[in-house]
């Protein structure tokens, strides 16, 4: 049982840092590199959910652009 609740729990958190990327992905800049770090240690997770949902939130993820990159783009 508590494994389930486990696997919940994760799933809930990605499907969130999904969302929320995709509604507000300037918002997630500053932390693209720590979410994409937890996020890539989800993709090999024991539940076939948890990894999917994983893929989803890396494909998004990729379309922000990175803080250096954004730097990069204002000095111009």
């Amino acid at each position: 049982m508590a494994c389930d609740s486990d696997f919940n729990i994760r799933k809930m958190a990605i499907d969130t840092i999904y969302t929320f990327t995709k509604m507000h992905p300037v918002s997630i800049k500053p932390f693209k590199k720590d979410i994409n770090e937890v996020l890539q240690g989800l993709k090999f997770d024991k539940m076939k959910p948890v990894r999917e949902a994983t893929n989803e939130a890396l494909n998004v993820l990729k379309d922000v652009p990175d803080m250096e990159n954004a730097q990069v783009v204002e000095k111009k």
